[in-house]
């Protein structure tokens, strides 16, 4: 993934993931606009649960910013934050193998799962199931 500063009146900001805004354009259409390609410069070490990266100096060259990150600690808040989004998605995981296995046991109690359905909840069961495997 590539990262870009948008530099404008000398100010630079991001570093930014842009995507798909600028596929198909030249480095030069950029920096017209004042994109730039970031290079980023991280500290060796980090710990994703407790601290963040922030950009704290910039070197603007002729096409390319080198962008300096060093690390400080997430407060408490940004901690709970994570925690919580964590929970959430498995919260959901677990709801959808659950409706899944629900399903599938009312197919199963019919009499008409077919072993490709039965391969599903298998996976479904074991937390591996896809969206890919459910709509192949």
């Amino acid at each position: 993934m590539q990262l870009h500063c948008k530099v404008i009146n000398g100010q630079v900001h991001g570093p930014y993931n842009l995507g798909v805004s600028i596929k198909g354009k030249t480095l030069e259409e950029l920096i017209e606009k004042g994109i730039y390609p970031a290079i980023i410069n991280k500290p060796d070490s980090f710990e994703d649960a407790t601290e963040k990266w922030l950009p704290n100096e910039y070197e603007i060259l002729d096409d390319v910013v080198i962008v300096t990150m060093s690390k400080t600690n997430k407060t408490q808040a940004e901690k709970d934050e994570v925690l919580q989004k964590k929970a959430q998605a498995r919260t959901e995981a677990l709801q959808d193998r659950d409706a899944i296995l629900k399903t599938a046991l009312k197919f199963y109690l019919a009499g008409e799962l077919t072993t490709e359905q039965e391969g599903l909840i298998n996976k479904a069961a074991r937390g591996k199931l896809t969206m890919q495997d459910v709509f192949e």
